[in-house]
């Protein structure tokens, strides 16, 4: 068992754990915390009682000491007594959703997706009690929510915090967004299908050639080129990048699995272009998010072709589909999870492997381009 001063700071760095552990107070004599899998529980322990304070962080460090400190005080000098139980103060949907997102590890695009969620939908919820919030009210809140994906991620992310909750203070309380998920549902979602038919792949290469931006366009053109998500080519480093290899590393992706992904003839040689202009830059293709979308407009504008960067991936999955074949080598391209104990444990693609179907993509699409 350790000994040291429980403060705040400390059960935060404190992990939970299987089994039970205690926690001793190198202070107060009698004063622990027991940890769990899932929670971490103020006690008192002397020889003649034992009584449970609250559960951290419902209640703080200080008000467990003082909790304490009375009662191991009365029981020095022989009174009779009852400790009551400190009450619990449940936290308003607002402060447990900011708890809730200090104890995930998310990425920074995730939280700013998440505040804008939870800050910009139901705003009438966020400061009642979680105990106040009912099936029916939540109903009420969910269906005024007009994006119909906003609501949806709204719904996961109360329940998900519902969950938090009761799992770290045991609060044991009814999850509206749950019930009303088995009463209604959430609603359906109908997958996005567009993409860049082949009539229209030359006018749109055509209006990318023409934008003032090469920046813009080279980017357009490596998205078409490799199926990789905006951001994991947009944020692409030098360092990433291995010309004599003719290969890129992407360390952190959307799925969490790296990317290493050949690099076709052409594509291989606007990088190396880029190399030689960029000077001292870090990023391949340093250009704000905001002005991918500019530039995307204009495109859109000048060739009179609708298109996202996501639908340059989605394109480049069916091509790669039709052109290959091969289930697997196209998860393997897309960077996709394997599914099944074969695929997951035993299959392996080489990224030599993956060098001939790349190019087949990329000549594929430049005979569309140049004809």
């Amino acid at each position: 068992m350790n000994r040291c001063y429980l403060s705040d700071e400390r059960l935060t760095r404190e992990k939970f754990t299987p089994g039970r552990r205690r926690l001793l107070d190198s202070q107060l004599r009698g004063f622990h915390v027991v940890i769990t899998s899932r929670s971490k529980t103020f006690v008192v322990r002397t020889s003649r009682l034992y009584r449970v304070i609250g559960r951290w962080p419902l209640v703080t460090s200080i008000e467990a000491r003082q909790q304490a400190h009375e009662i191991l005080r009365l029981e020095l000098i022989g009174e009779g007594f009852q400790v009551m139980a400190p009450r619990v103060r449940i936290p308003t949907l607002r402060e447990a959703f900011e708890k809730y997102l200090s104890a995930k590890s998310l990425k920074p695009k995730s939280i700013h997706t998440y505040r804008e969620v939870m800050t910009g939908y139901a705003t009438d919820l966020l400061d009642l009690p979680l105990s106040s919030i009912s099936t029916d009210l939540y109903t009420e809140a969910f269906g005024r929510i007009n994006a119909r994906s906003q609501a949806n991620l709204h719904a996961a992310l109360v329940g998900a915090i519902y969950n938090y909750m009761d799992a770290i203070a045991g609060l044991k309380l009814p999850n509206p967004a749950t019930s009303m998920r088995r009463i209604l549902g959430l609603h359906k979602m109908a997958p996005r299908t567009r993409l860049i038919g082949d009539d229209q792949q030359r006018a749109w290469y055509g209006a990318v050639q023409e934008l003032e931006s090469l920046t813009a366009s080279d980017l357009f053109i490596a998205l078409a080129l490799t199926g990789t998500r905006r951001n994991e080519l947009r944020l692409l480093s030098w360092s990433m990048v291995e010309v004599d290899q003719k290969l890129i590393r992407v360390p952190d992706t959307k799925s969490g699995r790296p990317l290493v992904l050949p690099l076709g003839r052409r594509l291989l040689s606007l990088l190396s272009r880029r190399k030689q202009s960029n000077g001292d830059a870090s990023r391949v293709f340093p250009i704000g998010e905001d002005m991918v979308y500019h530039y995307a407009k204009k495109v859109i504008l000048a060739s009179t072709v609708p298109f996202s960067p996501h639908d340059l991936r989605r394109g480049f999955a069916t091509l790669a589909s039709k052109l290959l074949g091969d289930e697997l080598v196209v998860k393997a391209l897309l960077n996709h999870a394997p599914i099944g104990v074969t695929q997951k444990h035993y299959v392996v693609r080489c990224v030599d492997e993956l060098r001939e179907p790349i190019q087949r993509i990329e000549d594929y699409l430049f005979a569309l381009w140049e004809g």
